[in-house]
């Protein structure tokens, strides 16, 4: 069976040219520089789904408070 990676935190987001999301994982027990981009398919695909939801409902609420900061 394939190792299964403990996801530390999601650190960003952006959309593919394929329009696919991709995210920039940090994993638990490793440095920062073995960070890397996974596709959101993929995460949720090996077990991850959980992950990627609390991430873009925490992204949409942070988003939603920066409308709320005066310029």
């Amino acid at each position: 069976t394939p190792q299964q990676f403990e996801i530390e935190l999601i650190l960003e987001i952006v959309k593919t040219q394929k329009r696919q999301e991709e995210f920039l994982v940090s994993w638990v027990g490793y440095p920062e520089e073995d960070n890397t981009w996974e596709l959101g398919k993929d995460l949720k695909q090996d077990g991850h789904g959980d992950v990627v939801k609390a991430f873009k409902k925490e992204l949409e609420i942070l988003n939603g408070l920066n409308h709320l900061i005066p310029n």
